[in-house]
């Protein structure tokens, strides 16, 4: 009788999709403050699998901590296109709409629900 070893079960690390692989090594690099390194991580991750909104979040939230608030905002934006019902997104977009055009361009508070309808009813 001749025995064949058997491969081990693969691990969790093993069954995971590439992008997300990606995407939590990102995750090490925010933490650790590589966030340029964090963003190529990202990039990475967004073209194997393109429709993951916490990708793009976890983008929004590496270009804020580099100060780009305007990638931050095309981030979120980008994000809730794949998963309009996201607070947290909405939140940081509202932040950012507020922020960056209400204080520039003297836009009232009032404006924003309009612009935040019209800017995703066609999505």
């Amino acid at each position: 009788m001749h025995c064949t070893p058997v491969p081990p079960p693969p691990s969790a690390t093993d069954r995971e999709p590439p992008a997300f692989l990606y995407y939590k090594k990102a995750l090490d690099c925010i933490e650790n403050g590589q966030y340029e390194k964090a963003l190529a991580l990202l990039d990475t991750a967004i073209v194997m699998k393109s429709e993951f909104a916490q990708f793009y979040y976890a983008q929004g939230q590496v270009y804020e901590l580099l100060g780009n608030t305007i990638s931050a905002g095309v981030s979120y934006e980008r994000a809730l296109r794949y998963k309009s019902h996201y607070p947290d997104t909405w939140k940081k977009l509202a932040h950012y709409l507020h922020g960056a055009w209400s204080i520039r361009e003297g836009v009232s508070d009032a404006y924003i629900p309009y612009f935040l309808s019209s800017r995703f009813s066609k999505v």
